[in-house]
């Protein structure tokens, strides 16, 4: 009888530390699960179910060093484990710093989407880290998925809408005798659902001794679960540099495992010339790293090229991140009346930085070679603010 009340424990525990961080009802059940993965382990010391439950048992006690050592040894043989993500995360939330729990609950939402423990660990993470606005959003997307949770019962409806204002302003130097570049662009974007939004703006570009007035709006709508679709039309009625009229499609899917994919395709005229360019891009998610790659193809007068960029993104916070991109490639360049072929290389460094919940700031140092042609280097600084 005895041996059958033991099994019968054991059994319990496994399946309360299976699935799920949720924390035991009683001190005892979580020394228990402890005592009963130390002898799993004293068995078969890689065990990585019986790791899981010691660093799980091990974290409801909070004792947080000896659980985290545990969840980072887990990630770095299984990195794509949501439920090790959630614990990881769950040890910096009890730590009393939220922040840092987020990155690990975005990729792990990423890898499990119907996960609702990470949705609510997030959204929990948000609001303790300061971010009432964007834990409300995701809360609202958290009842698109699940309506049924009580947790996440808040009506879509009541999302309030959203606008954020970008100025931003750009210097480049180039080579020869061609002059400076100075760009100032006027960004506005409003959203009053999930993914779904409209936008519009200006791009005001002196160069070559002429200035160009870039006018363009357009809007993003669902499409489809986790999918997205974006349309933008624009002109300019000086056209020295920028095209005439442009059209733009993109297109965005997120299918799960921190996977984000996107196909796009712009058509734009210019006074002697049509160019045409598709783009497909992949991002991938690992923790608070962002890595993405994506192929350009082009054609303007009968003439093709082809260019790749790649990106690296590192996520300090959830509003804060630095990335280099690099790029490679040929592409059909716009100077004044004239579009032409030109092989390209291209490096970047950039940031983004929240100041206060409502303003932040973003930056990029860029380098750019034409060849046969010349070296553009420049800055350029930016501020976003949000009501």
């Amino acid at each position: 009888m005895k041996a059958l009340a033991t099994s019968v424990l054991t059994f319990s525990l496994l399946a309360l530390g299976s699935h799920g961080y949720a924390a035991p009802s009683t001190e005892g059940t979580a020394t228990e699960l402890e005592f009963q993965a130390r002898a799993r382990l004293a068995r078969q010391a890689d065990d990585p179910a019986a790791l899981a439950d010691l660093a799980r048992a091990l974290a409801w006690q909070e004792r947080w060093d000896e659980a985290q050592a545990l969840y980072e040894r887990l990630l770095r043989a299984t990195p794509d484990d949501a439920d090790h993500l959630l614990g990881l995360a769950q040890i910096w939330k009890g730590r009393g710093h939220p922040d840092r729990a987020l990155p690990l609950l975005r990729r792990a939402r990423a890898l499990a989407p119907d996960y609702q423990d990470v949705w609510q660990s997030e959204i929990q993470a948000l609001s303790a880290s300061g971010q009432p606005e964007q834990a409300r959003k995701l809360k609202e997307l958290a009842h698109q998925r699940f309506p049924d949770a009580a947790w996440a019962a808040a009506p879509p409806t009541s999302m309030r809408p959203a606008t954020t204002v970008s100025v931003d302003t750009e210097f480049a130097r180039l080579s020869g005798a061609r002059g400076d570049r100075r760009e100032q662009v006027l960004h506005v974007v409003h959203q009053w659902r999930p993914r779904t939004n409209v936008f519009g703006g200006v791009i005001r570009t002196q160069q070559l001794g002429t200035l160009d007035r870039y006018f363009y709006a357009g809007t993003t709508l669902p499409w489809g679960p986790g999918s997205t679709l974006q349309l933008e039309l624009g002109g300019s009625s000086t056209h020295h540099i920028a095209p005439k009229q442009r059209l733009g499609v993109q297109w965005q899917v997120q299918p799960g495992s921190g996977w984000d994919l996107g196909v796009g395709w712009r058509l734009s005229r210019y006074d002697t010339a049509t160019a045409r360019l598709w783009q497909l891009s992949a991002d991938r998610y690992w923790g608070s790293h962002q890595w993405g790659y994506t192929v350009y193809l082009g054609s303007a007068r009968g003439a093709n090229a082809v260019s790749h960029k790649l990106m690296w993104t590192y996520h300090l916070s959830d509003h804060d991140r630095i990335g280099i991109s690099l790029s490679h490639g040929h592409e059909i360049e716009a100077e004044g009346a004239r579009l032409s072929r030109t092989q390209v290389r291209s490096a970047s460094l950039s940031g983004h930085h929240r100041l206060t919940d409502a303003w932040a700031a973003t930056w990029t140092l860029g380098w750019l070679q034409y060849q046969p042609g010349y070296l553009r280097r420049g800055a350029h600084v930016g501020l976003r603010y949000t009501f």
